[in-house]
């Protein structure tokens, strides 16, 4: 449904779940150098992670430990393959609740996992949130 809304200039669908007629979505999404628009599917849970294989362009878990995203990352490839498809990047979001800094270990460790990205947000939803992270955190 995405892509067909991205890119097409007016869309129709009808699918399982989802039907439209003569829909137009803006703004359209750029496209990437190989003319497709990359859709990264996110979610720890098994059906997640088919559907990642099955339908994304990558994996886009959130909040594991290197152990966990190695095995998740063993069966994102799994649902690749059954599904006769490449796997894409791996993206982690790591949002620590206490606000905890990864190490340069930690990093490396999630590296030795196979992820390719790394993307560590901050509970803070203002700048004084953040700093008050920063001035009560370890580092």
């Amino acid at each position: 449904v995405i892509r067909n809304l991205w890119e097409t200039e007016t869309s129709s669908f009808h699918g399982r779940w989802k039907h439209y007629e003569d829909m137009r979505m803006f703004p359209k999404h750029h496209r990437s150098r190989t003319g497709t628009i990359p859709i990264t599917v996110g979610g720890n849970a098994a059906p997640s992670i088919r559907r990642a294989g099955e339908l994304g362009d990558g994996w886009h878990p959130i909040n594991l430990t290197p152990e966990q995203l190695r095995a998740g990352i063993a069966d994102y490839h799994a649902a690749c393959d059954r599904f006769g498809r490449a796997p894409g990047p791996v993206v982690l979001r790591h949002m620590p609740p206490d606000g905890r800094q990864l190490t340069a270990e930690d990093v490396k460790s999630y590296e030795e996992a196979g992820l390719d990205e790394l993307l560590y947000s901050y509970a803070a939803r203002t700048p004084d949130d953040l700093l008050a992270l920063f001035s009560s955190s370890p580092r």
